[in-house]
């Protein structure tokens, strides 16, 4: 009787065919109804030919649609979001902020420990600030000539003007 027993398993629970089965309702919903992962969080390669949804209202919005989540919202310019959103992104720091170019998107929804610097707007893209020739040391009047070699790179020179001797 000193036989060695296996420890006794219990058998798995069963459940009912259509709990096992069971699945969100948004998971119903096509595609086109679906937010863009790559869209919202960083660039969408595809763009418009990308299946999912692009939505310019809704970026920036950390709250998911409640209709969506039910699988009833078939607005595709809904301003909530149609993604289930794991962690709130405003709590999790933003990676490009570190980097040497900086975070660049306006709308970006993760978390920025400096101050977001105003982005430029389109008509200032491109042109240079007005340059002011400095003054001769002499007080003699100065000739300013502006050389350059790209478009980005401005050189400034100035030539002190002198009295022509005859």
């Amino acid at each position: 009787r000193l036989a060695f027993r296996p420890p006794r398993r219990r058998p798995p629970r069963r459940q009912h065919p259509q709990q096992q089965m069971a699945h969100p309702p948004f998971m119903d919903l096509p595609r086109n109804l679906h937010d863009c992962y790559f869209f919202y969080y960083s660039t969408c390669k595809k763009g418009t030919s990308c299946e999912y949804r692009h939505e310019p209202a809704a970026l920036g919005h950390e709250k998911t649609c409640k209709m969506w989540a039910e699988g009833k919202c078939y607005n595709r310019t809904c301003t909530m979001r149609h993604m289930k959103i794991q962690s709130p992104r405003s709590a999790t720091p933003c990676f490009w902020e570190d980097q040497p170019g900086g975070c660049r998107k306006p709308h970006c929804v993760f978390q920025h420990k400096n101050a977001r610097p105003n982005q430029p707007t389109t008509s200032n893209v491109g042109v240079p600030a007005p340059v002011q020739p400095a003054p001769a040391p002499n007080g003699a009047p100065t000739a300013h000539l502006m050389h350059s070699s790209s478009p980005a790179v401005l050189l400034d020179y100035n030539y002190t003007i002198l009295p022509r001797i005859i």
